[in-house]
């Protein structure tokens, strides 16, 4: 499977073989291959390709207009180069974050931003859902901290973390050494 954006560029693309178990552990259900956008980008169509087997599609899930689906949720790590909260031209993504989500329904779970310096959670009940990043020893927060977001059907939200190593200090001791000072008397 391929997917493009509106401007018919390839964006991702994923494989696999069919009649596989499901991601539900179903043994004898179908195989199930997922592609997802990049950060910041839409997949506007895909294309699936196959050579001498037919393809049954059921239970497609979609951002194509009309189909509801349950929300996504994309969780952004940066390190906020110029401190000032928003992800810049420059500025790098960080991977092995750790973030707790909890959401509608009990929904609790730990996820860490993986080597593009993200993590997505897929398939989530649409509502606020509160993720409160886990900051490293030495690292200053430049985003809010727990941060809320809004999950709604059929789309992605997303939620950037920025932070910046804590400055290093230096304690300097001042000392005044008096040698040689005598007084003279005439």
């Amino acid at each position: 499977m391929e997917a493009y954006n509106s401007s018919n560029q390839l964006i991702g693309s994923a494989s696999g073989p069919g009649n596989l178990r499901d991601f539900n552990g179903n043994e004898n259900g179908p195989g199930t291959v997922r592609v997802d956008a990049p950060v910041g980008q839409t997949i506007a169509y895909v294309l699936l390709h196959d050579t001498g087997n037919g393809w049954c599609v059921d239970n497609l899930v979609t951002d194509a207009g009309g189909v509801v689906t349950p929300g996504d949720l994309q969780i952004v790590k940066f390190f906020d180069l110029n401190e000032d909260g928003l992800f810049s031209t420059g500025e790098s993504l960080l991977s092995g974050w750790d973030y707790l989500v909890e959401g509608p329904g009990g929904y609790s779970q730990t996820v860490t931003t993986g080597a593009g310096g993200a993590v997505s959670l897929y398939d989530l009940a649409a509502g606020q859902y509160t993720i409160t990043e886990t900051v490293k020893p030495g690292w200053n927060a430049t985003t809010t901290n727990p941060f809320l977001v809004n999950v709604a059907p059929d789309s992605t939200a997303e939620a950037w973390f920025g932070n910046v190593p804590e400055p290093s200090s230096l304690t300097l001791l001042a000392m005044v050494f008096l040698t040689g000072c005598r007084r003279r008397s005439r």
